[in-house]
């Protein structure tokens, strides 16, 4: 494991601290490879429940580091250019983004000093973002030419809306901590001197919460941003109780309605979120056919299969040619 990104588990929270002080936490391969490897264990163990993302020194991180020539695994013959290098990069960083939205833990970056390009990106595809009075945001990517492509855009305008973005993205602007807040990007903001205990209060509280209604929470705001009021209505009657116990209230259909919706919510998504794309697409097409399925559950499955196509993408990637990868 690199020293450039430290690695512990405490109190169910699994805690990734970016380490590159002198490169202003310059993500690079080595980095990304710890993240990916945290992300891998917060899916698969039971004793771990939430995942913090934060850094030391005096920027949370100044972005990709473009000097890096393994940011791609590239073979040591390879001859792409610098520019196909990063397009690479990014290619995989999508889904690895991706894959942050999909898993049902939660994640969290604590967000001490300014934070930039990538930085943001990946700050779109977390949970919760808390910063420091000292943070700032911005996406530098137009001065070198490109855009932020890989959520700087499309997540960014999706949390703040089109004005923040363009401020960010097309007048190359930054925004302090507070403005973030204002603008919806960060939830909350705290002192430098009480940050990481405030930090760290946040995540004790988080991991007490039940983990089954925690995580069909988080699968419901996933799925209702994708849906229109009425069918996100129907998200919204999930009814589940302590330690993944369902209870349903009314009588009569409505009461069988709530169950079918719960049935579900647990069985069909909870399963399509961990499919590749073809099989995600597969499967939902036998279930589309089945009579007792609403139309307005077909929407909301097509939402989750679409959200997790690239998923298999890399997944087929990675039984193709035995590279590591984040699913």
């Amino acid at each position: 494991m690199s020293d450039e990104a430290l690695r512990e588990d405490r109190d169910g929270v699994a805690i990734v601290t970016l380490n590159r002080p002198k490169k202003l936490n310059a993500i690079n391969n080595a980095m990304k490879a710890v993240i990916f490897g945290a992300l891998d264990d917060l899916r698969e163990r039971r004793d771990l429940r939430a995942l913090l993302i934060r850094a030391r020194g005096r920027f949370f991180t100044a972005g990709i580091d473009v000097s890096d020539t393994s940011l791609a695994d590239s073979d040591e013959d390879d001859d792409r250019t610098g520019s196909e290098v990063r397009r690479d990069y990014r290619r995989d960083l999508h889904i690895f983004l991706d894959e942050m939205e999909a898993i049902e833990k939660p994640i969290v970056m604590a967000i001490h000093a300014p934070c930039l390009g990538v930085g943001v990106e990946m700050a779109g595809a977390v949970d919760f973002r808390l910063a420091s009075e000292s943070a700032r945001f911005g996406l530098p990517e137009i001065d070198l030419g490109v855009i932020a492509g890989s959520g700087g855009v499309s997540r960014f305008t999706r949390l703040c809306g089109v004005g923040w973005s363009k401020w960010l993205n097309v007048a190359g602007e930054q925004i302090d901590a507070r403005t973030a807040q204002m603008a919806g990007f960060v939830q909350a903001v705290y002192s430098d001197e009480t940050f990481e205990d405030e930090v760290w209060a946040f995540c004790q509280r988080l991991v007490s919460r039940p983990p089954e209604v925690q995580a069909a929470a988080k699968l419901a705001v996933e799925l209702c941003k994708d849906l229109d009021r009425t069918q996100g209505r129907h998200v919204e009657r999930l009814a589940l109780h302590d330690g993944g116990q369902h209870r349903v209230g009314g009588q009569g259909d409505e009461s069988r309605e709530i169950e079918e919706v719960v049935a579900w919510s647990r069985d069909e998504v909870h399963r399509r979120i961990h499919l590749s794309g073809d099989r995600a697409h597969s499967s939902l097409n036998s279930f589309s056919n089945d009579e007792r399925i609403g139309g307005s559950r077909r929407r909301a499955a097509r939402a989750a299969a679409r959200h997790h196509d690239q998923l298999g993408q890399l997944r087929n990637r990675r039984d193709r040619d035995g590279r590591p990868h984040p699913g």
